[in-house]
Formats: C-alpha cells, structure tokens, sequence
C-alpha cells in the first residue's frame, strides 16, 4: 500500500482538530471516494461530469430510510476551514440513497442540483489532505475521511458493505450506487523496498529487495529495463547485479485474493561514466520509447531527477506525451510530463526547477531538444528558444516566458541526450502561483494556425480589439481606458523581443494572450507569452511571412504585418502608436531594451552563460544522435554573428527610419551616494558615467534617489541643453533635443538626536528604518533631510491615532501625521512622539430564541439579533431584558465576564473585554393547577408522591409531566376517572388511578369517584363469647358487631373458637353460606341486611387408644400413641410391658409415642402383644384418668 509521507503529522493534526470540535454519529456518512478519476486511456473507469470533465467526486450515503436534507452543511478538504463549501438549497439526499459531489473547485459557478461541484479539489498525495461532511454549524464534524492511504487508478476507497465502518478498495467504482455490488479488496500488496540509492554509482552494485513486512502470502516481481512488472516477470529470489546504468522496477504481488498488486517501486542506477555537469532526468514505463520513437501516444511514467552530484532529488508518477510539431519529424523529440496524483504516487514534482522562480511544486513541465533548432538538424546551434525565453526573463520584461535549465535526459535506462526542460506557460497552475487566476477566472486565448480559448471565451478580447481599431486613439480618454484593460508594456514587450530576435513563427503561430478577471489577483490586463521561439535569428521557416528575416530587418516590421493570425495584434498595436503616450511609452521602452537586455554586451554575454552550460555535454549529445562538434560550433557561430549584426546599431537605425526619429547620447553622471533611474534603468554609483542610446524630442524620466547617508540635491547639464521645472526635484522628466550629459548631486546629510516615545506608554510600538525599538524613550542620531521609515503597530487592543513631533513646522510626515507606515524627514533636534487610543471591544448580544424578549443597552433597544455593540474596556455596561407577553426571563450568560446576578433582569458590570453574552427566555412554562375530588368524602388525590387529600392548589409546569394517584377514602367508594377542565392529558389513559399528567396551561384537575354497593350486617357468637371471628382477614374487634360490607363481594368469614370450645355451625337469616353452614369459613355474597352467627358448643375430654400398629419401615402405622381431646399436658404417662411383666417403654411426653423398641433404643421388639398403662389427667375436671389394654405390635 501507498501511505502519503504526511499521515502521522495529518492523524495529530485532526486528533488535535476533534478536540476542537464535536464529532456527530451521522445519519449521513461519507461512503466512496473517488480520487482517481482521470480522463485516460489507461482509466477504464472515468466518468465524465456535467462539463465533460473527468473530476474527482465523493458520495454520500442516507443510512436511514428517511429523506435527509443537506441544505446549509458543508463539506471540506482541510480541518483548518470546515465551512470551506456550502450545500446549497434544496440539496437532499433520499432514503437509504446516494448523492455524488464533483470535487472539481468550480467557486461559485452555475449548478444543478444534480451535479454539485464543490469549490474545492481533492488531491489525495498531498499533505494534511481530508474530506469531511460538517454541520450547518460550521464546528461539528458529521463524517471525516482522513485519506491516510492513496489509491491507484481507476480505483476507489469505499465503505463495505454501504455505511459500515469497514473501508476497502474496489477496482470498479460504483458512483452514486450502492457499493454493495462491486468486488471489495483489503487493500493493496506491500510496496517493495530496494537497499541501494538511485543516483550515480561509479561501478557495478548489488541490490537487494526486501518488503517492510514480509509474508509467505507475497511473492516480488521485477524488471530491468524500465518497464512495469506484471505477473509474468520474474520473481524476485535474492540480491541483483547491477553492471550498467539500469531502471529497476518492482512490485509485489499477492496469492491472498483479498489483496491487489502493491504500488511499483522504481530506481535509476547511473553506473561508471554516465555522469553529468547538467541535471539528469530519467524517464520510464512500458510506451516511453514508443513515444520517444515518434507514435504519439501517451504512457503512464516514471520519474527521477537528479542534481549534478548524482543525488535524487524528486520521484514521481504520471503520464508522458508528445511535444512538439515540426520537430517531431527529429529522432531527438520532446516530451511532456504531467504528474497524476489520480495514480496515487504523487501530485507534483517538489523543487523549485528553475533558478529565476521560487515556485516550490510543478504538476507539468516540458522536455525541448532546441526544438527547430535542434542539433544535429536544421543547421540547429540546440539554443535558439531557450535563449530568447531566457533573456527575456533576465532582462525583466513584461511577458509569461517559459522559464528554461538545461539537463540531460535517459529513457528507460538509455542515454537520451541534451534537453531543456520548461515551465508551461498555458497551464492554469502557472497562472494561479502567479498571479491568483485559476482555470475559472479567465480568458487565455492561443492561436496556432487556428485561435481559441483555451479557458475562459474570446468575446472580452474581440470587444476591446474592436474598440481600439475604431475609436480614435489619440483621444487620452479613450487610451486611458484601454490601460485598464490591456497591459501595454507586455505589448510592447512582445513587439520589441520579436522583431529584435526577427521572428519569423509568431502571430498566425505560437501566440497567447490572457487576462484574469480575479480581482484580488494579478493580470488583470491582458499581457502576452512567449511560446516556441525557435524560429528566430534567420533560422528555420518563415510561416508569418515577414518581408525580412535578416539582421538588418526594421524593428518596425512587426506592426506592418497585415494581421497574420486575424486577431488584431498588428492592427491594435498601430492604433496606439496613435496615441503620443503610447508612442513615447514605446519608444522609450524599446530604448531602455537596447540600453540593457538588447544591447550586445548583455546579449551575447546571456548567450555565452547558455552555451557554456551545455557545452560540456555536446560531444555525448553529438555521439548519440550524430554531427560533429565542429559542425554544431559553427552553427553557434553564425547565431552570434547574427546577433552581433542586429544588436543596438541596426535597431537604433532601424528605429530612426522607421518613426523618423533622430537618435541621442544620453550620458548620466553622478556626484555623492545615489543612484539614478531612467526610465525603466537604474544606474549606479559604479555605473557613472554611464551612456545610452534615447531620441530626441522623446521626453524620459529621471528618478534621483540618495543612498547611504546623503540626500538628493539638483540636477546639473553638462553638455546640452534641458529645461528644468524645479532642478531640486528628484523626480523629473527631460525632452533633451540633442546629446546631453546630465549630473545627479548628492550630499551628506548632517545627524541629529531624534528622540522617540510612545503614548500613552505600553499601547504601541514605533519601527524605524526596519529596527523594532524596544525601550521608550529611545534617542537615536538620524541623518536629516532625508525620508526615515517609521511604522506604528498598537498593542492588541490599541490603535495607532497620529504621529506628535516637538517642531512640527520643520517636520514632514509622508503621506501624513496619520499614517501608521509613513516616512519622517526632519534638519533639527527632534522628538517623535507617536499616539495610539484604546479600541473599543465588540460585546455581541443574542437572545438565544428570537421573538421571547428583547435586550435593552444603556438605555438603547437593541434591533439586531446577535446585535453587536462596542463599548471601550473600563467602562460600565448595563443590560436589561425585556420579556415578550407569554415569556419569561431565565438568565445570562457571559464568556468571559464573571458577573453576578446572573438571573437578574437588570445587570451592569465593568467591560474589561470582547464577551459574547447571551440572554436566555422560555416560554412561561409554569401554571395555577387545582387538584380536587368529587364528592370530595369519596378520596384523596397524590401529587408527586405527597397525599395532598381532597383539594391542592399549587404552580405546575408544561415542562415535565406530574404522577398523580387517586386514593379512595374507604373500601365502599372507588375511583372512576380523571378530568382536566383546560386541556390537560393524562398517561396512559384517564381510567388509570395512576398516571403521569401534562398540562398546557392553568388547569382544574377532577378525581371522580363513586359509591359502591353495601348493606349492614350483625356479626355474633352463640354463646356469647364462646369464640371469635374473622371478617375478610380481620379479627373483628368486638362481638357482636355491626357494619357495612360491599354486596356481591364474596365477603369471607372465618370462625374461631375460644378454649374448651369448638365451632358447631354458622346461621344467617337472608343468605346461604358456602361451601355450608358447617364449615367454620365461608363466604357470603351480601345482597340485603343480614345477621350472621357463629355456633360453638363445649368440647369433651376424649381417649382414643389404637390396638395394634405396624413398625416395619413402610411409612404407616409406625407409632403407637394415643390421642384425644381436652387433655392437660402437664400430667401424662405411657407405659409398655411384655408378657413376661418386663417394662420395655417410658415417656412423660403427651407428644412422644412408640415405635416398637426397647426403651433402650437399641433392639425392636418382638411382633406379640405387650401391655400399656396410659395416665391422662381431664383439662375439664382436673381429674387424672387412667386407662389399661393390650397393644399387638405387627411386623
């Protein structure tokens, strides 16, 4: 698998990111994310979007059944900006659906709703990359990816099966579709690792293969000449000798179906002489050579590139593809390279490429062999383009030139000879470093034999074309305008560069012009590049069909041309030559050219810099693709002898006859510590006396600024004449009418004590001439009449108010005393004093439900909700809330204020800073409720637990509900239901006894209860007192007893009889007993008045005695002992005798009997009859009886 470098640091990063911020268990999740969606042929799985585009996309899954509406949340890519794309209305996602968003960063431009584009695109080898679903509230994170893992193309990562938390990887993406129905993988197969750098080796190596976490399940495959492995190149079984410069790749594959071929690992080996003073770029992949053999085909590549030492510095994956025209018909082509971070390697080459730029990432760049110009064909010196977008770069002129470095290029392994590589020009990711226009935000218009807009339209050109070629230019009005819409430097620019190199491929051919229409970027107007400028110099074809292509060529013959391409280039240029601005504006500039860039000495010096960087590696070049060194030298030659032709004279007379002008000797010489600017020249101390070539009756500009410790203090001529308005003036501008040699004075500038100060003290701090001070007061010695930096910065909290010097008539502040970066200039002793005043803090006010009341500021209703007040810190604030009708206040809340009272309606603390501070009402939730009974005799109503008896009056709320019982006062009365008079409503139904009530507002609550059926009974005994009895469980307390008891209640009775006694039968008068009158309980089912009796009669001494029992272990008849009624356990004794008068049992115990043993207890006796003595003494009489008999014991 493939994990991005920046994984760890991203894991910390959103750990640290969901402290910050809540986590929701989603309805709606992230399911499958497609961040490998390239239009390729080697991508059998894109899909276009709604602008036939192949965009990368991300898809949505409703887990629930229930359509879920997305309106106002947001999605991002980036845990630092959360809301960094909207949802807009109406974006719902149905029941157990999908919904796909286009990550394509269209900001703002037309959608439908199904075809959403977010303002953001993914790139799933970048660092600290996510994509996460957020809240409306723009905090809480719904569902987040962290993408710690990239996928190869055409492939996808998705959850398994829809919504689970299980992530896999599907070779076929199922986009706005269930993933259920696609092959999930585990993941992909380990990337090998090689033991050996890439680089320069100078002799043969050994390398070894190893994976991180090696398994009998993974089997490594490998190459050696460059292309990719499959499963039919050989496995990998111990280490590889390397004898010659070699592309080894690698990769692992898997018998573990789960698994899917790793990502490929790749190594350029540079062994003995190939070696290099240029940077090496090595290419590779299965159709390189395919491409390179002139089929244009477009093969997915590696990439290495490697400094002078040898040592890699970038690795990358992406696609290759022709480039070039003409020179395609060479053996020696060139090439394009585009980094796929859709194929999940990389997204860009990581180094700033070229010396002139700090663009630190490139995504595309190109490969040129000179082009046209390309050695050995051609009469090719393998420089001419470079050198043009070289030099212009150099000489700072207002054109997108494609920057150039020259390197050596291997193909698969083979030395593939000289190249330049290039930064594209027509690349949106030029134009968004550059200057902040993307792809949407502008029009970039080529022409190359046909005209079209790559990006954006051509109708904003035709309309400022058409304006420029029919209104009258020498209207400054009108010319004004046209500044504001075309840059008429990088015009001229192009203009100059062209016809002073005579191209002879331009206008019809290889030319682009744009503008952005971001106005918070650059280019703004429209401007030119530089394209392929290989056709130059005398060299190749002549497509435009300039009348000369010779060194002697007028610089003029540009805007002659008859509109070669018919976009007006020709044609606006010679309306503005119309214009006196424009004229002096071109003349000057070309001038300033042929004094700088153009001038031979800097020109031939650039080119010498060139070929000195690729000479060294000519004769390997030569070898590879033919020619001698001597034949290419030549070709150099009669480049420089071009050059040297057309340079400064012949362009100077050129100009002359072309505008009829009159060239001048313009000498500056300058006298002290300054510099002098002309034009777009700056001339320096080491420079004077410098001399250039300028027109007479062609005014230029003049800037004199003093460095050091001087200061400016006039103009002088020397030789010629100029008229000066102010000679004191360090910005001027002459119309010299012959040569003229003009001087720049200088003085030293005397010191004084400058003393600074900061109030009131501690607010603010004073930067002068770039020193932050750090102590007040400072006094420092400054050099007068010359402008001194000064910046004011206030303390947080503070603002800076206006600058305070003790002699102000003798001081200047630029542009103003109010200026917090303004320049000081003083001739005295001085002090600087600047002053800052305390920023009032915002208080940002919220009721937190809007309509339940009002929040009233030091006297002030405040309208807005949130409203925000400012108030200066120290300074006392009163609040007061203000409750609508049906509302009450609960209380505030304060960020950062500790402040009493909280519940207060009126509060007033001291501001100290910022709050936010949030005043909270409710609905008046708390009402009068009456709880009564009806009758009230019948019951008593529980509230919340509590017998609050027959009547409660008391305050309940609508917030909760209230457990009510309802608890009849006697037997005979029964509750039968609730009623509420206003609304209320009983749970779980208001038969319930028990129940849980909600109300809604004041309310009378009614507890209904009824009488149930009873009639009188009498209850007696016979005799009286003779016994007791139980009326349903309850002993009644005295007899005979009169009551009520409920009717047809099945009424239980239960008689009891006193000692000496037992119960005969019972008697009533209206009912019959059941189950019988004999039976001491029965039940009664009471339908009239009655009278109950229970019967009870004397009970008698009895003696039962058995004779015979059997004790032979079966359980029955095992004990002899007599029994019998109204016996007084305090005299009793048993005794047993056999036959032979022998004694064999004894007791005392009423409750003890015998079981046919000795009295021992140690034999059973014999099965014969035995005798007993039984004494009992009568409970009635108190008289001891005594009974004698025969036992037979029975075994």
């Amino acid at each position: 698998m493939f994990y991005r470098d920046d994984w760890l640091t991203k894991i910390a990063l959103l750990t640290f990111a969901l402290f910050a911020h809540t986590m929701l268990s989603a309805q709606v999740v992230i399911n499958e994310i497609g961040a490998t969606n390239l239009c390729s042929v080697h991508n059998p799985n894109q899909v276009e979007d709604n602008f036939g585009e192949c965009e990368d996309w991300v898809e949505l899954y409703n887990t629930s059944p229930t359509p879920y509406d997305l309106s106002g949340y947001h999605m991002t890519d980036r845990i630092t900006n959360l809301d960094k794309w909207t949802f807009p209305a109406g974006s719902v996602i149905p029941g157990n659906g999908f919904l796909r968003i286009w990550l394509s960063g269209r900001m703002g431009l037309p959608f439908d709703l199904n075809n959403l584009h977010a303002n953001f695109r993914l790139g799933q080898t970048q660092e600290n990359e996510i994509i996460a679903l957020v809240a409306p509230d723009g905090s809480t994170i719904v569902d987040v990816n962290m993408i710690e893992e990239t996928s190869q193309l055409g492939h996808t990562r998705g959850r398994y099966p829809d919504g689970a938390d299980n992530w896999v990887v599907f070779t076929q993406p199922t986009i706005n579709a269930s993933n259920n129905t696609s092959t999930p993988y585990t993941n992909y197969a380990p990337t090998p690792e090689f033991d050996q750098p890439a680089g320069y080796h100078g002799g043969g190596i050994t390398v070894a293969i190893s994976l991180p976490d090696p398994s009998p399940e993974f089997v490594i495959r490998y190459t050696l000449d460059g292309t990719f492995p499959t499963e039919a190149s050989p496995v990998y079984n111990g280490p590889i000798n390397i004898n010659e410069t070699t592309v080894l790749m690698a990769a692992t594959f898997s018998n573990n179906p789960d698994f899917l071929r790793s990502f490929f690992e790749w190594s350029t080996f540079f062994v003995g002489e190939d070696q290099h003073t240029l940077p090496a770029f090595s290419v590779a992949g299965d159709e390189v050579l395919i491409l390179l053999g002139g089929v244009q085909n477009i093969p997915i590549t590696t990439m290495e590139v490697f400094d002078e030492n040898g040592q890699r510095i970038s690795k990358s994956f992406g696609d290759t593809n022709k480039h070039g025209n003409d020179s395609w018909a060479y053996a020696q082509r060139g090439i394009d390279w585009i980094d796929r971070d859709k194929m999940g390697y990389s997204g860009k080459t990581e180094l700033e490429l070229f010396r002139i730029s700090d663009r630190p990432r490139y995504k595309r760049y190109m490969f040129k062999a000179g082009a046209n110009d390309n050695y050995p064909y051609e009469n090719g010196a393998h420089i001419r383009d470079a050198y043009v977008q070289s030099l212009s770069q150099v000489g700072g002129m207002d054109l997108d030139c494609r920057s150039t470095e020259f390197c050596v290029l291997y193909a698969n392994g083979q030395y593939w000879g000289v190249y330049d590589y290039r930064e594209k020009v027509d690349d949106w990711r030029y134009t968004d470093y550059y200057y902040s226009q993307d792809k949407f935000s502008m029009d970039f218009i080529k022409t190359w034999g046909n005209t079209w807009a790559k990006w954006g339209t051509m109708d904003n050109w035709n309309t400022l074309r058409n304006f420029i070629t029919n209104q009258d230019m020498t209207d400054q009005v009108n010319y004004d305008y046209v500044k504001t819409q075309l840059n008429v430097i990088s015009l001229i620019d192009y203009f100059a560069i062209n016809t002073w190199i005579v191209a002879a491929d331009w206008l019809n051919w290889n030319t682009a012009w744009w503008r952005g229409y971001n106005e918070f970027g650059g280019a703004t107007e429209w401007r030119y590049t530089l394209w392929d400028m290989d056709a130059a110099f005398g060299h190749y074809i002549n497509y435009t069909g300039i009348p000369n292509t010779g060194p002697d060529a007028d610089p003029c013959f540009g805007h002659q041309l008859n509109n070669p391409g018919g976009q007006g280039h020709t044609q606006i240029f010679s309306a503005l030559l119309e214009n006196e601005e424009f004229f002096e504006t071109y003349i000057n500039r070309y001038a300033d050219l042929i004094n700088s860039t153009l001038s031979c000495e800097f020109a031939l010096a650039h080119l010498d810099s060139l070929l000195n960087m690729i000479d060294p590696e000519m004769p390997r070049q030569i070898e590879r693709w033919g020619g001698t060194y001597a034949g290419w030298q030549n070709n150099v030659q009669s480049l420089i002898d071009f050059i040297e032709a057309r340079c400064e004279e012949q362009i100077v007379e050129g100009l002359e006859d072309c505008y009829d002008l009159t060239a001048i000797e313009v000498t500056i010489e300058i006298i002290g510590e300054g510099e002098v600017v002309l034009n777009s020249i700056t001339i320096g101390p080491g420079d004077s006396p410098w001399t250039g070539t300028y027109f007479a009756e062609v005014p230029f500009d003049l800037t004199a600024n003093a460095t050091g410790e001087a200061a400016f203090q006039f103009w002088e001529t020397l030789l010629g004449e100029l008229e000066y308005d102010d000679e004191t003036q360090f910005e001027i501008t002459v119309n010299p009418q012959g040569d003229v040699t003009i001087v720049a004075h200088f003085i030293p500038l005397e010191e004084y004590p400058i003393t600074f100060n900061v109030e009131p003290p501690g607010t603010g701090w004073i930067e002068l001439n770039e020193f932050l001070i750090p102590n007040y007061p400072y006094t420092d010695s400054l050099a007068a009449l010359i402008e001194h930096d000064i910046v004011a910065t206030a303390e947080p909290g503070w603002a800076f108010s206006h600058w305070e010097t003790v002699h102000q008539g003798d001081t200047v502040f630029a542009p103003n005393d109010t200026s917090e970066v303004a320049t000081y200039t003083t001739a005295q002793t001085d002090e600087v004093i600047a002053h800052f005043y305390q920023l009032p803090v915002e208080l940002i006010v919220t009721v937190e439900e809007p309509g339940m009341g009002q929040v009233v500021f030091n006297g002030e209703t405040l309208e807005d909700n949130p409203a925000t007040v400012e108030i200066v810190p120290g300074n006392t604030a009163q609040f007061e809330a203000v409750p609508e009708e049906g509302y009450e206040f609960v209380g505030w809340t304060f960020q950062n204020h500790l402040v009493t009272n909280l519940n207060d309606l009126f509060i007033s603390f001291e501001v100290v800073q910022a709050d936010s501070i949030v005043a909270l009402f409710q609905v008046i939730t708390v009402f009068n409720v009456v709880v009564m009974t009806d009758p009230p005799e019948y019951g008593t109503v529980e509230i919340h637990g509590t017998d609050e008896g027959s009547w409660w009056e008391g305050m309940l709320s609508t917030q909760e509900t209230h457990p009510l019982r309802a608890v009849p006062t006697s037997e005979f009365y029964d509750f039968i239901g609730w009623q509420s008079t206003d609304g209320g409503t009983f749970a779980p139904n208001a038969d319930m006894r028990n129940v849980q009530l909600q109300i809604i507002g004041e309310d009378t609550i009614i507890a209904s209860f009824i009488e149930l059926p009873n009639y009188p009974i009498t209850v007696r005994v016979e005799p009286e007192g003779s016994g007791f009895v139980m009326l349903d469980w309850n002993m009644l307390p005295f007899l005979p007893w009169t009551g009520n008891v409920l009717a047809m209640n099945n009424t239980h009775f239960k008689a009891i009889p006193q000692q000496k006694w037992e119960f005969s039968h019972w008697s009533t008068v209206q009912h019959a007993p059941v189950p019988s009158d004999e039976s001491p309980e029965m039940r009664l089912n009471i339908q009239v008045p009655d009278e109950i009796v229970a019967h009870f009669t004397p009970r008698e001494f009895r003696v039962f005695i058995p004779n015979a029992f059997t004790p032979d272990g079966d359980g029955i008849n095992e004990i002899f002992r007599p029994m019998g009624n109204e016996w007084d356990p305090s005299h009793f004794r048993m005794q047993i005798f056999n036959r032979a008068g022998q004694l064999v049992f004894e007791t005392t115990d009423v409750n003890q009997g015998w079981n046919g043993a000795e009295a021992s207890g140690e034999y059973f006796t014999q099965p014969e009859v035995y005798v007993y003595s039984i004494e009992v003494k009568n409970a009635i009489t108190q008289e001891v009886e005594q009974y004698r008999g025969h036992i037979t014991v029975i075994r």
